[in-house]
């Protein structure tokens, strides 16, 4: 069981990295199931077109790669609740559940995507607020399975007070996500498109899939944190639904 007394950056990065490597051997293959779209689009496409953004198979890259992300989120949820539960999410098991809550996280995430592009084209503040505002969405999708409009609204209730903090949660993520991605870019040396090879490409995706990974189960144990900040829940009560 997680001991929760105060919503804290480091303690939530810590939880979330602690849930994904404890349930490596699950999380993996269930990641690479969920990133099927990009395995697909990459074949499809090739190595070398998904490179530009503008190109047919860089606008499909993009489609596929986040079907894949709110795919691998819903499923990693529901992995992170049940771990944090005391539990061993099985493969097929976090499978089932994900699928349940897909459609809901899909729409939840383009909702996200357009309402925080127009936030961050005002100035950027705004949509940094958003951002914060509406940091567990999905998880209260996923998780209380409410409806679309609630989980914003539920979302905005539970970040309420928190939102500093979890705009510094979402730098620390983010650099670290960037420093990865600087590091492999630098190892398999395709800084200009052009010289981009086909292993480095893959070796990319993956890159992007695991880091994928470990953000959702930071945003999952931050839902967790807050509700048993807010509400005097304890993990029990919080999974009860899953039972």
């Amino acid at each position: 069981m997680r001991d929760v007394k105060t919503f804290s950056v480091g303690a939530v990065i810590a939880g979330g990295f602690g849930v994904y490597l404890k349930n490596l051997a699950s999380f993996i293959p269930l990641s690479l199931l969920a990133y099927s779209p990009v395995w697909i689009g990459l074949l499809i496409f090739g190595a070398q077109d998904p490179q530009n953004a503008f190109s047919g198979g860089g606008i499909a890259m993009i489609v596929l790669g986040s079907i894949g992300a709110y795919w691998l989120q819903a499923s990693l949820i529901y992995g992170t609740i049940s771990t944090l539960r005391g539990g061993t999410p099985s493969l097929s098991e976090t499978l089932s559940r994900s699928l349940q809550a897909l459609l809901a996280v899909i729409v939840i995430a383009i909702i996200l995507s357009i309402v925080m592009s127009i936030g961050f084209m005002l100035l950027i503040v705004p949509g940094l607020i958003l951002m914060a505002m509406f940091w567990v969405a999905i998880p209260v999708a996923v998780v209380e399975r409410s409806g679309i409009g609630a989980a914003f609204s539920r979302s905005r209730e539970l970040t309420s007070g928190h939102r500093w903090s979890i705009f510094g949660l979402f730098v620390v993520i983010a650099v670290i996500a960037v420093v990865v991605q600087i590091i492999v870019g630098m190892i398999f040396g395709f800084a200009g498109a052009q010289n981009v090879s086909v292993l480095g490409t893959w070796v990319t995706q993956l890159v992007s899939m695991i880091v994928a990974g470990i953000w959702a189960c930071v945003v999952a144990v931050s839902y967790h944190d807050l509700r048993v900040i807010k509400e005097g829940v304890g993990t029990e009560q919080i999974a009860q639904v899953f039972d």
